[in-house]
């Protein structure tokens, strides 16, 4: 399997790989605060994205809305990192 790329990714490990958090761990204690995956509340880190998903969530006064264009496969340069994803 290896070379393959993934069909989904867990939501934290996507927000850090794409640099909204500094570190997993805290991107688990923002989702856990409530976000939204396809309009639905999510609260576990856990939660699954796929392609196309779109995520809605809070960090400190900002509000971000993305719609996921690539599950990375590691943690990216922000150059890197904002081929991921659109922001809406």
């Amino acid at each position: 399997m290896k070379g393959n790329k993934p069909s989904s990714i867990r939501v934290d490990i996507w927000l850090w790989q794409t640099r909204f958090f500094k570190s997993r761990s805290m991107a688990q204690k923002y989702i856990r605060l409530g976000c939204r995956l396809n309009s639905k509340k999510i609260y576990k880190p856990s939660s699954l994205l796929t392609i196309g998903d779109v995520i809605v969530f809070s960090r400190e006064k900002n509000t971000y809305a993305l719609r996921v264009l690539e599950l990375g496969d590691s943690r990216k340069s922000f150059e890197e990192a904002k081929l991921l994803y659109e922001k809406l």
